[in-house]
């Protein structure tokens, strides 16, 4: 829910480069950018007020997409000009636009209602119809990478170095939690060797790089908007439309099951709009622990956090992903062998 907050600051350079005065501000709870809702004299307004890692190259280019995908007919951001005409300002707290407001509320993720989840796949198939002739973005799980990710010295170190910082947390569940992952992910990657030449098949498209429940504007229990396209690249379709599926899906909540039934039903939705290759039917669940098994975001963040006295929310998504890991490592072959069984039969 969103919170009250006074914030002279913000207020000051809306009003000197968009000449609006503020009457209300609240500052949102969820993201990791500074946002607001604001209402002015005319109207309700967001502001976003940018990370560091964002540049006005990258932000410029989120801009463009969205006009691109506006003028396709969707639903997203639609930005402000300020006073000399430009959609990016630059204050003291950093890079900040406004945006349109759009009403409407966000999900949990594994709290989304299963009518916005099935919607929501139909939604990324129309992302990658309309970006098709889009140039110029980023390439993500390139062959490059994939390769890289077979590379057991480097995990090795990455992981070992996290050992070493975790045995420095005094005594509590979630350090014997680092632990034990850290342990697990030294014996999988083992097994990468094996998995890296099976992808050269999936599709790959332009696509939003970020998609979840948080970005879907919903009213309803319908999707009325997509938002923040920052992370937009090119990248296997498949990878985005397991990770929204399995951030939204109810039974994923403990990183312990999937219902290949509801997901194929999710996929049938993506179908109706764009074909997927029996390589994605076939290897996806394959490529996706491929892509969770050895990452380590969100552990150094909450020990750092942990020493200053603070509880960083992040550990929560380490820990999921890597119990996601566990059960896809187990369960990848079954899944992916249901999965291309159901929907092969459409084609």
């Amino acid at each position: 829910m969103p919170v009250q907050t006074k914030d002279s600051s913000i207020i000051d350079e809306v009003l000197k480069h968009y000449g609006q005065n503020i009457q209300e501000l609240t500052r949102t709870s969820l993201g990791t950018a500074q946002c607001f809702i604001a209402k002015t004299e005319r109207e309700h307004i967001f502001i976003k007020i940018y990370q560091e890692k964002h540049d006005f190259g990258q932000i410029s280019k989120e801009i463009m997409i969205c006009d691109h995908l506006r003028a396709k007919g969707m639903r997203v951001s639609e930005y402000i000009r300020n006073l000399n005409g430009d959609f990016i300002s630059s204050c003291e707290l950093g890079l900040f636009t406004l945006q349109k407001y759009i009403s409407g509320i966000t999900y949990e993720k594994f709290q989304v209602p299963k009518p916005v989840l099935m919607q929501s796949a139909r939604f990324l198939g129309e992302i990658h119809l309309h970006l098709g002739d889009v140039t110029g973005l980023n390439q993500d799980f390139t062959p490059e990478w994939i390769e890289e990710m077979a590379d057991l010295n480097r995990h090795g170190e990455k992981i070992e170095a996290l050992i070493t910082l975790a045995e420095t947390l005094p005594s509590h569940e979630t350090k014997d939690q680092i632990l034990a992952d850290c342990k697990w992910k030294l014996k999988a990657m083992h097994t990468l060797s094996e998995h890296k030449d099976r992808f050269s098949g999936l599709t790959r498209k332009n696509s939003h790089g970020d998609y979840n429940n948080y970005q879907w504007i919903c009213q309803n229990d319908e999707i009325t908007a997509i938002i923040d396209f920052g992370s937009c690249s090119n990248l296997p379709v498949i990878w985005e439309l397991i990770r929204s599926y399995t951030y939204g899906g109810e039974e994923c909540k403990g990183g312990q099951a999937i219902d290949t039934d509801n997901y194929c039903e999710y996929l049938r939705h993506y179908l109706e709009i764009l074909p997927l290759s029996e390589d994605d039917l076939s290897r996806g669940f394959d490529f996706y622990y491929y892509s969770l098994s050895m990452s380590l975001f969100g552990y150094r963040q909450y020990i750092e956090d942990y020493k200053k006295g603070s509880y960083n929310k992040l550990i929560e998504f380490a820990l999921w992903r890597t119990q996601m890991s566990r059960y896809l490592f187990r369960h990848f072959e079954e899944l992916d062998a249901k999965v291309y069984k159901t929907l092969t039969k459409l084609r």
